[in-house]
């Protein structure tokens, strides 16, 4: 005769499943924090990286990028269109993504942005988003400090959507006390930023230190 082999009860099944998303609910949220914050250090380190090479473009050409003066002062390039984004390879690698992902020459328009095709920068694949693109595509803002005082003085629609984006971290009355001619004002000659970008899941990555004016 052969003996019954025991399985579990429905009950205890349902008390499995209920510890499993128990363990979910506490340990979920920390593990997407971590990967968060691992996307937001990885695109820090990409923002430092592009800022200096920018500036080596800059101590080798003697001028930034042209496409960077496609606005003025204080309104960001915002790297949402194959055009741009062509310029921004153009200006670091020398050469400009084709559709299969490989590098190519750069074509007589482009030319502009570097005309040497000279590399400041080698992408690698981490610097890029599933669809190729560099990440953060369509919403990456880039500024430069155009008259040369050192400083880049963001004008107010800027400020105010950095302070629109900062409230998810912060309160409305921490951000009712930033001085604004301050928090205006970036002491540096590039700079990068990327704001509520939800197909990235990142929000509020700065190339200059932004919550110094929250301490």
């Amino acid at each position: 005769m052969k003996k019954l082999q025991k399985g579990f009860t429905l009950i205890e099944l349902l008390v499995v499943i209920s510890i499993i998303g128990i363990l979910l609910g506490i340990v979920g949220p920390k593990v997407f924090d971590l990967l968060t914050s691992s996307k937001k250090t990885k695109l820090a380190s990409s923002f430092s990286a592009w800022s200096s090479q920018i500036v080596q473009y800059k101590s080798h050409y003697g001028y930034y990028p042209p496409f960077l003066f496609d606005e003025e002062e204080g309104m960001a390039i915002t790297i949402d269109t194959n055009e741009l984004q062509d310029s921004f390879f153009a200006s670091l690698k020398g050469r400009i993504k084709n559709e299969s992902g490989g590098w190519e020459s750069l074509s007589d328009s482009l030319l502009i942005q570097n005309p040497e095709s000279r590399e400041f920068h080698s992408f690698n694949e981490s610097e890029f988003n599933e669809e190729g693109n560099i990440f953060g595509f369509g919403n990456l803002k880039i500024l430069v400090d155009q008259d040369g005082d050192g400083a880049i003085l963001l004008n107010d629609e800027l400020v105010q959507e950095i302070l629109d984006s900062l409230s998810l971290d912060y309160s409305s009355d921490q951000i009712d006390e930033i001085e604004r001619d301050i928090f205006s004002v970036v002491n540096q000659p590039i700079i990068f930023l990327l704001l509520n970008d939800s197909k990235e899941d990142l929000n509020n990555v700065f190339s200059w230190n932004v919550e110094k004016y929250f301490d």
